[in-house]
């Protein structure tokens, strides 16, 4: 490791799974100084997702994965005290179990005399340096077929390339590989030669012959190892679950994609056939009956409401779901799509409580983003932790893949934890230690009963139920077989989620264990499955080919309490692995769990923060308040009437101005960052570069100073004007008088608008000036905190200033308010008119091209009209003292 970490982080998290990526995105983005390590080189542990020659390396290391003898003790001595002592923890994965590989397809290198055009014409370059030895890792058996596959298997037509083993030097796999390209090539030119010389011949043959589907071989799977994602857990997303809610709320969402699951299938007297789930579907259904469509969508109605409507199921609450379902006179079929396939639950074990609550969850779920109420992310189920570890990462947390903890430090006295010792010998301390539960040792474990789960990954060339359209999602329940087995979980995905090469499907097979995955497994997949064969029979065109599969048992830890653990301290927090559910609801809730223990007072994932926030709306204000001051001054000082044009031209100058300041770090010009606490998005200010500290300066410079210096010069001479007219306010007349208290009112009104903006936004200005000048370690959490309180509060107070300083507004509220009152009490036309003082209200009156402005002031008990204009030499318009009103036409002239 080039650089040593920090020494002293508020937590510190092992293990990259699902709960503990949750833990980290939320621990980071409260302000917590958070390291993230695995031992392993990719993130995810048991929920990733793999290559498929990735996972041919995986599968090497579970098989050849072992305890190390080396005693680590010596390396720890130096660093710890004598009033400490030392926790191991484990140094073998043991969560993987009876892992079984199984190829159906040629595993010849130069058996690719079918590979399709796309193939030949855009190779993998590194594919077949490396097709060897991901022969050997795969650690495949000799015979191309299982034994258990023995009734269907078909003579080979070449039996020497059953026994044949890969070829272990990559030059020569390369050498094979380039000389059949280069056949193949040829016989590609010379069909299409042959089809321009006799194209009525072909078209003939091309109607004649049966389709055959495309063979895939082993060694075109290695090479488009890229194009598959193979989950080892095979889960997917409630449209309405938690997983999905905390995605958004967090806005981790933007980090991934979804696909829709589009079909819902049973298993059923040996056929697979779909399920009706919404309500269009099941009016829709040809396989059902009106009578069946009926009572379906009555049932489905009552589980919605079963909550309310306990009288329908108080006598059955003990028993069984199935047998539930038989006392509601549904038919067989109704009654298999229901327990299998929209309840997904099991005969036996499942009660008539915790069935229809989870009908109700499917229900629910149901059009949100589409008719099934699931959905799939693209890449697989692996891309969910990357994406909150890529949260965390923002928000400050390191992240450190292939680093090993040799042991925990723990205080003898008070029994907590203080640190942790790496494989570097370096100790780094923390408060809190998050840790997944497969690294603990065999003593801290020697009391846990673990359950297993049996999981089986295949791939095939076609879908189970085929359909007009070849990218279908798929999720199937097959009942159980026999007496005493467990149903079986069926997931099939398409090439367009991004998980398998083209031409396949990517099959994944789940059920709780009783024995080990393939015996568990076997049976669902000889009902579902035919081996890969080199001649097509009628079977195989009813079936879809088993190409390649790998069995293996995982463990499940989501049902051990943590006081099952021997020796840990209180401050260490365990995580669990996934789980046999379908849905992610028990990580999510266990990752919130903890964090409420561990931070009771943080909020969970809240939403980060938006760069337009504080930065944008800031601009705008302070713009808007600059050209409020300008406007008040030409108003009072040079006595010049605001039209409509000058006010939207001041509007568009306003917004332009602020965008082109908050969209200059969009550009480059600087660029948006978190703050020192992870807070709040703000500018880079800390940045030395010449780039970046310009936009500093000149922000500082266009953004306070300027604006700040045009407001004090316009109510400077607002304040001077004001005084020099009350220092011969005797020599005024009354309506005079009213005037310029009006005009000195509304100046007063936006110069404390002004005031109270700057006041707001002065702890904000003073942490950044803080953190510009390297002292950002004073600024601390809450002192950040409070300093974007105060300037996202500053146009709260905007429109309280208006309500108390304007008479005429608060008279108005107070009317809005008691409007429902008065008409009440008697007709609105018998109220008696309000006594009021006179009013000044002054209109811009038209004028021509060239004369001073001028401005009409009426009052409510006169026809007085006084004309304000600021040009001795000008005289008073004959058409203002002729009106139809005949109203006196006072001229009044500045002094």
């Amino acid at each position: 490791m080039a650089d040593k970490l920090p020494t002293e982080f508020d937590v510190i998290i092992v293990g990259t799974g699902l709960p503990e990526s949750i833990l980290a995105a939320a621990c980071s983005r409260s302000g917590q100084r958070v390291l993230h390590v695995d031992s392993r080189s990719y993130y995810g542990g048991n929920w990733a997702s793999f290559s498929f020659t990735g996972l041919l390396s995986w599968l090497k290391d579970c098989q050849q994965s072992h305890d190390s003898e080396e005693d680590m003790t010596a390396s720890w001595q130096d660093l710890i005290h004598d009033t400490e002592e030392a926790v191991a923890l484990g140094r073998k994965d043991g969560t993987i179990q009876h892992t079984e590989v199984f190829c159906y397809v040629s595993q010849d290198v130069g058996d690719s005399t079918q590979k399709t055009v796309a193939l030949q014409r855009s190779p993998f370059s590194e594919a077949s340096a490396t097709l060897a030895d991901s022969l050997d890792s795969a650690g495949l058996p000799k015979e191309r077929h299982s034994a258990y596959f023995s009734s269907h298997e078909a003579p080979s037509e070449h039996p020497e390339r059953s026994d044949r083993e890969p070829s272990s030097s990559p030059t020569a796999s390369e050498n094979s590989l380039e000389k059949e390209k280069d056949r193949e090539d040829e016989t590609y030119t010379q069909a299409v030669s042959d089809g321009d010389k006799d194209e009525d011949t072909l078209h003939v043959e091309d109607n004649t012959e049966q389709p055959k589907r495309s063979r895939i071989t082993y060694p075109q799977m290695i090479k488009e190892s890229r194009r598959f994602n193979i989950d080892l857990v095979s889960k997917l997303l409630y449209s309405q679950g938690s997983l999905i809610d905390l995605l958004i709320k967090s806005n981790v969402s933007r980090y991934a994609e979804f696909k829709n699951v589009t079909r819902i299938l049973a298993f059923r007297e040996g056929k697979v056939e779909q399920v009706p789930c919404s309500r269009a579907d099941v009016f829709n259904s040809k396989g059902l009956t009106m009578v069946e469509k009926r009572m379906l969508m009555k049932f489905l109605t009552f589980c919605l409401d079963y909550e309310q409507l306990s009288d329908e199921y108080q006598d059955f609450k003990e028993c069984s779901f199935s047998e539930y379902l038989k006392t509601k006179q549904l038919t067989p079929s109704l009654q298999h799509f229901i327990l299998h396939s929209i309840a997904m639950t099991s005969e036996s074990s499942c009660t008539t409580l915790d069935g229809l609550k989870a009908t109700k969850t499917f229900l629910q779920c149901l059009g949100r983003f589409g008719n099934t109420p699931f959905i799939f992310p693209l890449y697989g189920q692996g891309e969910i932790p990357q994406c909150f570890c890529r949260m965390c990462a923002v928000f400050g947390g390191i992240y450190c893949l292939r680093h090993k903890v040799q042991c925990l430090v723990v205080d003898k006295d008070s029994g907590r934890c203080k640190g942790i010792i790496d494989h570097f010998g370096q100790r780094i301390s923390a408060s809190y230690f998050i840790v997944e539960d497969s690294y603990l040792s065999k003593e801290a474990c020697s009391n846990v009963q673990y359950q297993q789960i049996s999981r089986a990954v295949l791939i095939t060339d076609r879908s189970i139920l085929e359909t007009d359209s070849d990218q279908q999602v798929s999720i199937l329940t097959v009942p159980p077989l026999e007496p005493g087995t467990v149903s079986v979980r069926v997931m099939e995905l398409c090439p367009s989620t991004m998980t398998c090469m083209k031409d396949s499907y990517l099959v994944h097979l789940t059920c709780v264990s009783s024995k080990t995955a393939r015996e568990d497994l076997e049976p669902v997949v000889k009902q579902l499955f035919i081996p890969f064969t080199e001649a097509e029979d009628q079977e195989e065109l009813r079936k879809p080919r088993l190409l390649w599969a790998l069995y293996f048992n995982m463990r499940d830890s989501s049902g051990v309490s943590r006081s099952s653990y021997r020796g840990l301290p209180p401050n260490v927090y365990i995580c669990s692995g996934p789980d046999c559910g379908l849905g992610n609801e028990h990580a999510v809730k266990q990752a919130e769990a903890l964090f409420q223990e561990i931070f009771p007072s943080e909020e969970f994932c809240p939403p980060p923060p938006n760069p337009e926030d504080i930065i944008f709306e800031g601009f705008v204000s302070i713009t808007t308040l600059t050209v409020l001051a300008y406007e008040r001054y030409i108003r009072v000082v040079h006595s010049r009437v605001i039209n409509f044009s000058w006010a939207w031209r001041a509007i568009t100058y306003i917004w332009l101005y602020s965008l082109a300041w908050a969209g200059a770090p969009l550009l480059g010009w600087n660029r948006y960052i978190l703050d020192v606490h992870g807070l709040g998005c703000t500018v880079d200010w800390k940045s030395k570069d010449a780039n970046d500290s310009s936009f500093v300066l000149f922000l500082f410079l266009g953004c306070l100073v300027v604006p700040m210096g045009i407001i004090g010069h316009c109510y400077g001479h607002i304040l001077y004007s004001v005084r020099m007219l009350r220092c011969v306010e005797d020599l005024q007349t009354i309506q005079v008088i009213k005037i310029l208290r009006y005009e000195k009112k509304v100046a007063k009104m936006s110069f404390l608008m002004a005031f109270i903006f700057l006041t707001c936004w002065m702890p904000y200005i003073v942490t950044r000036f803080l953190v510009v000048n390297g002292y950002g370690h004073l600024v601390t959490p809450t002192v950040s905190i409070v300093a974007y309180l105060f300037a996202k509060s500053s146009t709260v107070y905007n429109p309280v200033i208006y309500i108390f300083m304007i008479r005429k507004f608060r008279r108005s509220l107070l009317q809005l308010l008691c409007f429902r009152l008065l008409r009440c009490q008697r007709p609105a036309k018998n109220l008696p008119a309000a006594e009021s003082e006179m009013q000044i209200r002054p209109i811009v009156m038209s004028q021509k091209d060239g004369d001073r402005p001028k401005k009409k002031v009426t009052f409510n008990s006169s026809s007085i009209i006084f004309i304000i204009t600021s040009d001795d030499s000008l005289s008073v318009d004959d058409s203002d003292r002729t009106n139809a009103s005949k109203a006196d036409v006072i001229q009044v002239r500045p002094l």
